[in-house]
């Protein structure tokens, strides 16, 4: 998707960089998470146990738990890992996303009782997606947002949506 700077009226391509490091996009986001999705960020690089995957935990202003997931290259299986992650997420909610937030400095005006547990969204931050992960995420009755990263030159940073499903 190009970004074009406009410039008294002129159309500037600005181009894509892709010097930038991968690694950068999870920091980014996690460092500017209540700028860019409206998250209060609650735990990082989470390991669900009997998996691979790794996650992120957050709180969104609606009291809903948010899960992201950083999908590290195109064969990477992470709409599957969403999954297990929400499998494991629903069965320990109790003992540890509850215990996250009485925790957290951040979340101060929030109290168990204010979580939203009908509507748990995942979230997965990639550069792109194969067919099959867009496939997948239409068909599956989810909370599942796909969300696709760009750094251009000049220190430009675009996180665009590509799949909402649900309400958001």
């Amino acid at each position: 998707m190009p970004l074009y700077l406009n410039n008294a009226g002129k159309l500037t391509e600005i181009s894509l960089n892709k010097a930038v490091e991968k690694n950068n996009v999870q920091s980014l986001t996690e460092d500017n998470i209540v700028e860019i999705l409206g998250i209060t960020l609650l735990d990082t690089n989470y390991r669900i146990p009997y998996s691979k995957c790794i996650v992120t935990f957050g709180i969104d202003v609606a009291g809903e738990p948010v899960m992201i997931k950083f999908k590290n290259d195109k064969q990477d299986n992470s709409i599957n890992q969403c999954i297990t992650a929400l499998k494991w997420f629903k069965s320990q909610r109790p003992a540890y996303f509850e215990n996250l937030v009485l925790n957290s400095t951040a979340c101060e005006f929030f109290h168990t009782a204010t979580i939203n547990w009908e509507c748990t969204r995942m979230i997965c931050i990639a550069e792109t997606y194969s067919q099959f992960d867009l496939d997948t995420a239409e068909l599956i009755p989810l909370y599942l947002e796909l969300l696709k990263y760009r750094f251009y030159d000049d220190g430009f940073f675009l996180l665009d949506a590509i799949h909402l499903h649900g309400k958001h």
